[in-house]
């Protein structure tokens, strides 16, 4: 059976303050099966064993970021929240979102980097039988990285060899571009140790294939090159400027 808690007057609660505006829930001593239902407030958690205990539902509305490859996604959730967040829910439930922070949601297809604007949905919480998990439905906004395809990208190459070329992006991100997508025509790896006297062209423009479409300019290249590197077919020199390419995403 199910029964419902009471939540907040007040269902809006900022991020950056957790503790204000929360309920005071108090539990019986005794938690007997009983067939009426149980009404006291608010959001709850599962065992490990049990149900998840954070389940994204869905997306309710993706808004545009000024940086096309970030997206701000609000999302509905159901979480359960143990007894111990009785009289602090609300903290609870920014425990469990803090646990979505710098990781991969497939159901939203990119990396959560913050969230903010956390809601109650509805006025009671709700609990199963003679759990002392109550859950709780409530709404937040997440902004997160998804590029999609095409999205104009750019990284730091911190890697090379002849399979592929490894980039970071902004520090956090990483990117590959695999040898099948380098234009075979235009460039070569090298490999560490080696010269070609016969390039004699700039040829440095950054391009590869549709994947790697331009180079610009950054700071100094600090990337690994122990194995040799990826460059211009006729002049010899090193793809992209300064260690920074600056190419499409495909997937």
């Amino acid at each position: 059976m199910s029964s419902k808690r009471k939540a907040p007057s007040d269902q809006s609660t900022p991020t950056k303050s957790p503790g204000t505006n929360q309920p005071s829930l108090k539990r019986p001593k005794s938690h007997k099966r009983s067939s009426k239902a149980r009404s006291t407030p608010i959001p709850s958690l599962p065992s490990k064993r049990s149900e998840q205990v954070v389940q994204l539902e869905q997306a309710l509305q993706t808004e545009t970021h000024d940086e096309p490859e970030f997206s701000y996604i609000t999302v509905q959730l159901r979480i359960a929240l143990p007894p111990c967040f009785d009289n602090d829910p609300l903290k609870g439930v920014h425990g469990y979102l803090r646990c979505f922070l710098m990781k991969y949601l497939p159901v939203l297809h990119g990396v959560v980097i913050a969230y903010d604007k956390v809601r109650f949905v509805e006025p009671r919480a709700e609990l199963l039988d003679e759990s002392p998990f109550s859950r709780f439905h409530v709404t937040t906004k997440m902004l997160v990285w998804k590029p999609s395809p095409g999205t104009i990208l750019s990284g730091v190459i911190n890697i090379q060899s002849p399979a592929h070329i490894g980039l970071l992006i902004y520090d956090t991100f990483n990117a590959t571009i695999p040898a099948g997508l380098i234009d075979q025509d235009r460039y070569e790896f090298q490999q560490a140790g080696t010269t070609d006297s016969a390039h004699d062209e700039d040829g440095q423009d950054g391009n590869g294939t549709a994947d790697v479409i331009d180079s610009e300019a950054a700071g100094q290249y600090d990337g690994e090159q122990s194995t040799g590197q990826w460059v211009a077919s006729r002049s010899g020199k090193p793809l992209g400027k300064k260690g920074r390419l600056t190419f499409a995403a495909i997937k």
